[in-house]
């Protein structure tokens, strides 16, 4: 019995997509447990413009990497949105990552659409990697990215208290798979207090991360993690009230 597999594209993970397009994925090497230290939160200055790039569906050993080098290159930092069943296959990068003073997000285990499963099953979505990146880290996230964006009662309900974060700037990089364009698209639209989506799966975003980092880092931005962004905005408006 044949079935189309366009049929399941809003459950398959890209991976299964577009195997050919996607096989840098299949090629990273299993490490070794290890355990990181809390990060430092770096000093942001709430009178200056801040911007927050924020990495899906990895952590993956060549692109994550890459993005890591440019960070620590430009004192930027970043948040990750990362996937249970790659934490247990990279739980080292997920230590560099918090090391380096970047933060870690949940984004499910396995990129299942959790507005499409029951109250349990979302649970154990999130739960599940909750604990693989406490294990592989010692760092617990505060922060859930439900995969596609799609939450409701149920997601909320379910994700113990973390807050949802979504993001306002996406070039859709794992679609066009072209560093210019990613470039252009994501400059184009940076502005202050805006949360910026890529992907950290793709060579390509990875290149096209050093360039924006670059950028926005020499256009005076500091690059914050989406907890830092929600500080600073937080003051922000507790000054204007205050005025």
């Amino acid at each position: 019995m044949a079935i189309k597999k366009s049929l399941f594209n809003d459950s398959l993970v890209h991976t299964y997509k577009e195997k050919n397009v996607n096989k840098d994925q299949l090629l990273d090497k299993v490490p070794t447990r290890v355990i990181s230290k809390l990060p430092d939160q770096m000093k942001v200055d709430p009178k200056s413009r801040v911007i927050a790039l924020t990495f899906d569906d990895g952590p993956s050993v060549e692109s994550t990497n890459i993005i890591l080098e440019s960070l620590k290159k430009f004192n930027a930092h970043a948040t990750f949105f990362v996937l249970g069943s790659r934490v247990e296959s990279h739980p080292e990068i997920v230590k560099k990552m918090t090391a380096l003073g970047n933060e870690v997000g949940n984004h499910s285990w396995d990129h299942s659409q959790l507005t499409k499963l029951s109250p349990k099953k979302i649970a154990v979505q999130v739960n599940k990697t909750q604990q693989i990146i406490k294990d592989s880290s010692n760092y617990e996230p505060t922060l859930l990215r439900p995969p596609y964006g799609a939450f409701d009662h149920k997601v909320i309900a379910s994700c113990n208290s973390m807050d949802i974060a979504l993001w306002d700037i996406d070039p859709e990089d794992w679609k066009i798979r072209n560093k210019e364009k990613i470039i252009h698209k994501v400059m184009s639209k940076a502005d202050d207090g805006k949360v910026i989506l890529l992907h950290d799966i793709y060579r390509t975003s990875a290149e096209a991360a050093e360039e924006i980092i670059r950028l926005l880092s020499e256009q005076h931005y500091q690059l914050v993690t989406v907890s830092e962004l929600k500080e600073v905005q937080k003051q922000r408006n507790h000054s204007v009230a205050s005025s």
